[in-house]
């Protein structure tokens, strides 16, 4: 094969590959949605000082997720 037609090779094959990298980046980003559950942050300057809040209401609270906590092994512990 003559090297004239080789590079031309290569050039189509990285301009394929250079295309298809181009699109499948530009499919990903229109399919990103925005992660659910976090609060918008803001920066503010530190202040030192008291602070009071409380809160009330009335109603039952519901977990979004729930999660199932257990050790690795069994046993128990001694004391002393």
């Amino acid at each position: 094969m003559p090297v004239k037609r080789k590079w031309r090779y290569i050039a189509v094959g990285a301009a394929l590959v250079a295309a298809i990298a181009a699109g499948r980046w530009l499919w990903l980003q229109q399919r990103e949605e925005p992660v659910r559950g976090l609060a918008a942050q803001t920066m503010a300057a530190v202040q030192r000082g008291t602070l009071t809040a409380s809160v009330s209401g009335t109603g039952s609270i519901e977990p979004v997720e729930r999660k199932t906590v257990a050790a690795a092994s069994a046993g128990t512990v001694a004391e002393g």
